[in-house]
């Protein structure tokens, strides 16, 4: 049986021939990388945003912040992470960020220059543009 996260959106890329957004040879391992950066990351916003004064401040700073850092230097002003082409890695820091801008705004609103354009690219593939303006698409406030 197929439990862990990781590993079934492995076997769901598998089943649906979508392999590609894994990466190929080496930017296998780059894309794989940024996935288990952005897991990290992920956690560490919600930790942040459950903390308040001196703790959520160094939470940010020791914990959210280095990795956003990295992330924004990766990406430079490309508009995805690797080659121009869509890739599991874009899919985890459009999560991570998205979770950055409604749990800590006004973190988000440092890095924006970045990845405001990542995330406005992101949500014009029409697959995406698509599913975000349907019903399916939880709506978070």
């Amino acid at each position: 049986m197929i439990t862990e996260t990781q590993n079934i959106i492995n076997y769901a890329l598998d089943i649906t021939k979508q392999q590609n957004l894994q990466g190929y040879g080496l930017t296998r391992y780059k894309v794989d990388n940024v996935r288990f950066l952005c897991d990290e990351l992920i956690a560490k916003i919600f930790l942040a945003s459950t903390k308040t004064g001196e703790e959520k401040k160094a939470e940010i700073n020791n914990s959210v912040n280095p990795k956003l850092k990295y992330l924004q230097g990766a990406l430079g002003n490309k508009q995805f992470f690797f080659e121009d082409k869509l890739t599991l890695a874009d899919i985890y820091v459009y999560t991570a960020v998205n979770g950055l801008q409604h749990l800590l705004n006004d973190e988000y609103k440092q890095f924006v220059q970045t990845f405001g354009p990542f995330m406005k690219n992101f949500e014009e593939i029409p697959l995406i543009k698509a599913y975000h303006s349907s019903n399916r698409y939880p709506k978070l406030s």
